[in-house]
């Protein structure tokens, strides 16, 4: 036996250091499981469009600047509006001087004509009554024949209707215009100021402004390109709207809860370390028919986003969309 074991003795050394690695691994303490979970800072976006489609005629800013609510960042190429604006502006200037005449009414020099041509009108009707009075005694006479009196007669008809015409037109002018007619002229001078006011709209959707505070983040459109209605010209990100957004398996979510405190770590950040508030807890996107299967004795376990908003914002220097950051799991 003495003599087999000098011989292969080298043969258990692979079984002795299998032997001790099995005990090594039996007793060894567990390592403690790792709570950290990894994330990526974000930030909320606001996309910039125009309300009237053209030609982007000024770009005011560029990538990177900071600008304020309601600021000015583009304006649109106005020739036609300018052109239509231009006829409004006749248009109300034709209109006001219309409804001028209609409300001034007749001139004095045409009433005091048509005066006259009244009391002309009234002179020659006072003469054919005469004439007519002085003819139909002739007649009862027998001095003239029905027919000579009946032509007086018709004369003095005449110059009746044309007496009374004359006073018609006279009274008329006097009155001056019809209610209706001034009522038609303003309506058109409203129509026409509106379509004013209109031009004065359109010029102003030719300007861009800023929708809130915040940092030009990316420039699609540039001067002397096409805009179109809707489409974005420029996205803006939000003033101070930073959180981390992390994607934490369901198993390891059972201490965090909406608005509790958690401390976060992001490296190249000052502050590095900065406490925030969870502020948002939803399922992960999935496919519409996800179903949770199990398999192997083990449940197939959904991924929740947590997003979580830096507490003092504005304190911390450094921050920026992409940049990774680690929490640690209560």
């Amino acid at each position: 036996m003495s003599k087999f074991l000098k011989n292969y003795w080298a043969l258990f050394i692979p079984l002795i250091i299998l032997i001790v690695a099995l005990i090594f691994l039996v007793k060894r303490p567990k390592a403690k499981e790792d709570n950290t979970v990894i994330g990526m800072v974000d930030a909320d976006f606001l996309d910039v469009a125009a309300e009237f489609p053209g030609r982007l005629d000024s770009l005011m800013v560029k990538q990177g600047d900071t600008v304020k609510k309601g600021q000015l960042l583009g304006v649109l190429r106005t020739n036609e509006i300018d052109a239509i604006r231009n006829q409004t502006l006749s248009a109300i200037d034709a209109a006001k001087s219309q409804l001028a005449l209609l409300q001034k009414g007749a001139r004095p020099e045409v009433i005091k004509s048509a005066a006259n041509v009244y009391s002309i009108a009234q002179e020659q009707y006072d003469l054919a009554s005469k004439t007519y009075e002085r003819m139909n005694n002739l007649y009862q006479k027998d001095v003239i024949s029905g027919e000579e009196k009946d032509i007086i007669y018709f004369k003095l008809q005449a110059a009746k209707k044309e007496m009374e015409t004359a006073k018609l037109n006279w009274d008329l002018l006097q009155k001056g215009t019809q209610p209706e007619l001034i009522q038609a002229a303003t309506a058109v001078l409203k129509q026409a100021e509106q379509g004013y006011e209109l031009t004065k709209s359109l010029t102003d959707n030719t300007r861009v402004t800023a929708p809130a505070d915040g940092i030009i983040s990316t420039l699609v459109i540039h001067e002397g390109e096409i805009v179109s209605i809707g489409y974005p010209m420029i996205t803006l990100q939000k003033h101070d709207s930073y959180f981390v957004r992390f994607n934490i398996r369901q198993d390891k979510i059972k201490g965090l809860q909406q608005n509790s405190r958690v401390s976060i770590k992001i490296p190249g950040a000052e502050p590095e370390a900065f406490d925030a508030v969870v502020s948002r807890i939803a399922p992960s996107l999935e496919f519409a028919n996800w179903v949770p299967t199990k398999e192997r004795g083990q449940f197939e376990l959904r991924t929740f986003t947590i997003e979580c908003k830096p507490v003092n914002v504005a304190n911390i220097k450094g921050l920026r969309p992409g940049m990774t950051a680690s929490m640690q799991l209560p």
